[in-house]
């Protein structure tokens, strides 16, 4: 029987399932309100960024060092404003303050072509 990774499984579905990746970063932050922690928020950002080409193309959008972003998305990550909105405007097509959460809007028309916008013709 073969052992399926959950990060993996979750990066597949946030590649086909814009309904599900909407929900999946809601919920997110939902619990980064309910308990302050923002370790769950981090890693669906994360999560989202390999499922729409990886963080090095997510790099390359932002213009920022593909290390400092891997740890910026880690459980212990700590992203400054800066960064935060910058990834958020790569990932996230909008991003709706309520009084109890964040409501995402998540571009999937182009899942896996966030790095077609970086690369040069041939």
């Amino acid at each position: 029987m073969a052992i399926i990774d959950y990060d993996q499984l979750v990066i597949e579905e946030l590649k086909h399932d814009h309904l599900f990746a909407k929900a999946y970063l809601e919920n997110a932050v939902e619990e980064y309100f309910e308990d302050g922690d923002k370790k769950v928020f981090l890693v669906a950002l994360r999560h989202l960024a390999e499922a729409k080409g990886g963080i090095g193309q997510l790099a390359k959008r932002t213009s920022m060092n593909r290390e400092h972003l891997y740890r910026a998305l880690s459980p212990q990550g700590n992203p400054n404003l800066e960064k935060f909105g910058a990834i958020i405007k790569v990932l996230v097509i909008k991003c709706h303050l309520r009084q109890k959460g964040i409501i995402f809007e998540i571009e999937y028309n182009q899942v896996n072509e966030i790095n077609r916008e970086t690369e040069t013709p041939p």
